[in-house]
C-alpha cells in the first residue's frame, strides 16, 4: 500500500495550479493536457504509481475499437479516465457539487465525453468513469446494478483545480489510490445521498483533511474508544 499522504497531495496541487493557467492559456491539446496536468494530478497529487495506469489501453464490441485514455486497476476495483484537452468547453452546474447524469451535464463537449467513456466501461466491464479537461472533473458510475438508470446517477462534479483545492479532502477520499484500495470509491458514488451529504460538512472546517494521514495512533486505541462506547458503558 502507498504511504503518499494528504500533505502531498495538497503540495502537489498547489505547484499544478500555479502553471495551469499558462497551459489553459495556450489552448493545450489533449496530449498535451494530459501530459501536463491530468498525468500530474494522478500520479503526483492522488498518488497512483505505473503499476496501477494503463494508457491507450485498446477496447473493442461488436467489431468497433477504440482506446481509453486512461485505466486505473486495483485488486478489487477500476475506473476509466476519459482526458480532454485544456479548451474544451465543460458547461457545468453553478455552484453544485454534483448532478444528475441525465441533467446539464449531458449537453455539450462534456455530455459527449461522459457517453463516450460510459460505453468504454461497458466495453470493459469497469464500474466507474472520470471525464476531465484537467481542469475539471466528474466522476461517477458509469455501470450500475442497483435499478438506478445512467440517467438518474449522481455524478461528484469538481469545477477546478481551485475547486479541488478548497475541497481537497472530498477528492483525495474519492479517488487517492489509498482510499480506492480501501473501497470508498464505492463508498462515496453508491451509497445512500444522506452519506454524501454527511461528508460536506468536512469542507466547511478549514483544512480538514490533514488530520487524515497523520492519526497513526488510532488503530491503537480503537479497542478502547470502541469499549467506551458501548451501550452498557453509555
Amino acid at each position: 500500500m502507498s504511504t503518499f499522504t494528504i500533505d502531498q497531495c495538497h503540495a502537489a496541487l498547489d505547484r499544478l495550479i500555479e502553471k495551469h493557467s499558462q497551459l489553459t492559456l495556450s489552448d493545450a491539446n489533449e496530449a498535451e493536457t494530459r501530459l501536463k496536468v491530468i498525468d500530474k494530478v494522478l500520479r503526483e497529487v492522488l498518488g497512483w504509481q505505473d503499476d496501477d495506469l494503463s494508457v491507450e489501453e485498446r477496447c473493442s464490441e461488436d467489431s468497433r475499437t477504440v482506446f481509453a485514455d486512461y485505466i486505473v486497476r486495483t485488486a478489487t476495483t477500476s475506473l476509466i479516465v476519459e482526458a480532454k484537452k485544456a479548451g474544451a468547453t465543460f458547461l457545468l452546474p453553478t455552484s453544485q457539487r454534483s448532478g444528475k447524469l441525465g441533467g446539464a451535464l449531458k449537453e455539450g463537449e462534456m455530455g459527449e465525453a461522459i457517453r463516450q467513456v460510459r460505453d468504454y466501461c461497458r466495453m470493459k466491464h469497469m464500474p466507474f468513469a472520470v471525464v476531465t479537461n484537467g481542469s475539471a472533473w466528474i466522476v461517477f458510475p458509469a455501470i450500475r446494478t442497483d435499478e438506478i438508470t445512467f440517467e438518474d446517477t449522481q455524478a461528484r462534479i469538481f469545477r477546478s483545480l481551485i475547486d479541488i483545492k478548497e475541497r481537497i479532502v472530498e477528492f483525495w477520499e474519492l479517488l487517492s489510490r489509498q482510499r480506492v484500495a480501501e473501497g470508498n470509491l464505492e463508498h462515496e458514488l453508491l451509497s445512500p445521498e444522506k452519506n454524501v451529504s454527511a461528508r460536506r460538512v468536512l469542507s466547511l472546517v478549514r483544512e480538514p483533511g490533514f488530520r487524515l494521514g497523520r492519526n497513526a495512533l488510532y488503530e491503537h486505541i480503537e479497542p478502547a474508544v470502541n469499549a467506551a462506547l458501548t451501550d452498557e458503558a453509555l
